[in-house]
């Protein structure tokens, strides 16, 4: 059986973790749209499932993607561990607009969908959503 490894956080992450309440979310949240491209298909939607595959490939090179909070079982310390349970279609999901499907409507997904809850401390922090024939990602960590 594997040894679990660990990772402190940093001191920026402790004190947005400490700071962090109901009414006080200290995650960072961003929007950045692009035409679909190779991505869209034959039905003109977003071909989701190569999103998720791309990204579940790239994993590798940024742990903190699958990572999740937990805490050493002495001191009571905050640190990063692998999320046994890591669910690629949880963190990588598509979100379809209604027409006109515009820029406002994307803010407000952006807002209801990310910015306006804090991230469950039991799963990776990182999302993203596809919009349309134009594609969007809205994240957070």
């Amino acid at each position: 059986m594997p040894i679990p490894t660990y990772e402190r956080l940093t001191v920026l992450d402790n004190t947005f973790l400490i700071t962090e309440s109901k009414t006080n979310h200290m995650h960072v949240a961003g929007t950045a749209t692009y035409e679909a491209g190779s991505l869209r298909t034959a039905t003109g939607g977003i071909d989701v499932q190569r999103i998720r595959s791309y990204v579940e490939s790239r994993l590798h090179l940024i742990p903190r993607y699958r990572q999740v909070l937990a805490y050493t079982p002495l001191e009571g310390h905050p640190v990063w561990v692998d999320d046994q349970h890591f669910n690629i279609e949880y963190h990588v999901r598509h979100a379809s607009l209604p027409r006109p499907g515009d820029e406002d409507q994307l803010k407000g997904l952006s807002v209801a969908s990310c910015r306006s809850s804090s991230i469950a401390r039991s799963r990776s922090g990182r999302c993203g959503w596809s919009k349309g024939s134009r594609a969007a990602t809205v994240s957070r960590s």
